[in-house]
């Protein structure tokens, strides 16, 4: 009885062994970043950012994995978009992202024009041929111009260009969770795709866990004074 004690230990042991080796790490599939960034969320969220650039191919092949996370993703997730513009061509995409979402077509135009990108080949290399896209949406030509050449979307483009060293950014697409952790993808490393979403998924669940450990424990209930 010992022996077989002694046998179901060891199996314990290795099943234990095996899943810590399974989640994902610190240093490997995450990296904390240097410095914690302010969040656009309320206590009860967190925030996934995906910085990313319409020039990008490797986001063009990621979106379709990332639209369908958010589809399963705990309500408690914020998700965002970080634009990249560190060069004036990706500074053009950034701006068509911003004005997209000021003139309300953004959910329309999202996935098109990385499709009309990647998949049809086109090249958008101005501000008036990207106008020309979403003329096809219902957008007028002058409507998108006066957009993505105004104040807001200008402001939006500085706070673009002074976010991404904060963060870290150094390929795209890249994922921050909650301000706090940038998500690694690595080939070499064979930190692809489907690694990448299991640790996003990790990172979000570990910072909720987190977050409820600190929330203050329920008040006890009132005690009756006994009845003289």
């Amino acid at each position: 009885m010992n022996h077989l004690f002694k046998i179901l230990a060891l199996l314990a042991t290795l099943i234990c062994a095996d899943a810590a080796l399974a989640q994902p790490r610190e240093g490997h599939d995450y990296l904390r970043l240097k410095q914690a960034q302010p969040v656009s969320t309320t206590k009860d969220q967190v925030e996934v950012l995906e910085a990313f650039s319409y020039a990008c191919v490797h986001c063009a092949n990621f979106e379709p994995s990332i639209q369908a996370w958010k589809a399963r993703a705990p309500a408690q997730v914020k998700f965002v978009r970080l634009p990249m513009a560190g060069n004036q061509l990706w500074e053009t995409y950034a701006r068509a992202y911003y004005a997209a979402e000021a003139l309300g077509v953004l959910d329309k135009t999202h996935l098109p024009l990385f499709d009309a990108l990647f998949k049809q080949n086109k090249s958008f290399r101005t501000i008036e041929e990207v106008a020309g896209f979403y003329a096809g949406y219902g957008v007028k030509e002058a409507d998108y111009l006066k957009v993505a050449k105004s104040f807001g979307v200008n402001s939006k483009i500085s706070r673009t260009k002074l976010l991404s060293p904060r963060y870290e950014v150094d390929n795209t697409p890249t994922v921050i969770v909650a301000g706090k952790y940038k998500v690694v993808a690595d080939a070499q490393k064979k930190i692809g795709v489907p690694e990448i979403l299991k640790t996003l998924d990790f990172l979000v669940q570990k910072e909720l866990l987190e977050r409820k450990a600190m929330l203050p424990s329920a008040a006890p209930a009132a005690v009756a004074a006994p009845k003289k």
